[in-house]
């Protein structure tokens, strides 16, 4: 199947599969608090996940598990997809710290302000006791608990979005790296712009949070795929993608002050270190990221009628 045709399908299904979930929450009249809104968010991974698979497998017939990075065979990747996140989550916090009318919020009283309105009535006594009188410090509790649920549950999520953008497109799409992360962020952002629209991040300023997001996701694109070329697999970066999803709320979490467009999850401060992060990334690794990679198969035609097909496209 040629490459064109494989691109066209995948697009067709992923608009199919992502309207048809948009219309259905728009419908609803939930809001993003609603325990519909986070099944939504999780059942918004599927289509891009069966649209890769469908074509690459069963539409195509071509190989899915290596050309989409299903490598399974752990490595030190494994570790830097998961503990990277991390750290971009704590220079957030520290660039947020020097905005204007920022300021940190880490005291137990601050926990309790926060977390306490959100819980029922009856449940709220015992919050609080628990996070006074707890044997660590909630803001720890807090991370290690986002650190756990980024390499596990977060993860099987981002692998569903993953498989999408760095594995099937990453494949398909001819060029160098940096090319891959530039397709990759901009359908990414392109995906995630109706929820937005509907008041995903941006509940009070949703046409300013959508540029936003777009740099959000070009510039975590261009680590993603980095680490994508760099592993040789989908597996950290699915962590990756899944403990960022995990982390992206704790500079706003942990800072009293600021907004959704400064703080937020997608906001000027996780902007600000991912654009140092992906510049050193694009400063060090240059040579890589910048040439065509020799590791995607070129889409070979059919045979023309008659004609014995190549021993490798055979095999196919």
């Amino acid at each position: 199947m040629s490459r064109r045709r494989k691109l066209a399908l995948f697009g067709v299904l992923l608009a199919a599969g992502a309207g048809a979930t948009v219309l259905a929450f728009a419908a609803s009249g939930a809001d993003w608090g609603h325990p519909f809104a986070r099944a939504v968010w999780v059942f918004y991974a599927l289509p891009p996940a069966v649209a890769a698979l469908a074509v690459q497998g069963m539409l195509a017939g071509e190989p899915v598990a290596a050309p989409l990075g299903l490598v399974l065979r752990p490595s030190p990747w494994w570790l830097v997809g998961w503990i990277g996140p991390l750290l971009l989550a704590l220079g957030a916090f520290g660039v947020a710290l020097v905005l204007p009318g920022v300021g940190p919020a880490l005291e137990v009283d601050d926990f309790v302000a926060r977390f306490a309105p959100a819980l029922p009535a009856t449940d709220r006594a015992a919050f609080e006791a628990e996070v006074r009188h707890g044997s660590s410090h909630p803001a720890l509790r807090v991370v290690v608990q986002a650190m756990a649920t980024g390499a596990t549950f977060a993860a099987i999520r981002g692998l569903g979005v993953e498989l999408a953008l760095r594995g099937f497109l990453h494949h398909v799409v001819p060029g160098s790296p940096l090319r891959s992360a530039v397709v990759t962020g901009t359908i990414w952002a392109t995906w995630l712009s109706p929820l937005v629209a509907l008041g995903l991040d941006f509940p009070e300023r949703r046409a300013a949070g959508l540029p936003l997001v777009l740099a959000w996701c070009l510039l975590a694109s261009v680590l993603l795929v980095w680490l994508r070329v760099r592993s040789g697999s989908l597996v950290p970066v699915a962590i990756a993608h899944g403990t960022f999803e995990s982390l992206r709320h704790l500079p706003d979490v942990f800072l009293r002050g600021g907004s959704e467009l400064t703080t937020g999850r997608s906001g000027l401060a996780w902007i600000a270190v991912l654009s140092v992060a992906a510049a050193a990334v694009l400063g060090l690794e240059w040579r890589r990221m910048t040439t065509a990679s020799t590791s995607r198969s070129p889409v070979v035609p059919p045979p023309a009628a008659g004609v014995a097909a190549p021993e490798g496209q055979r095999a196919r």
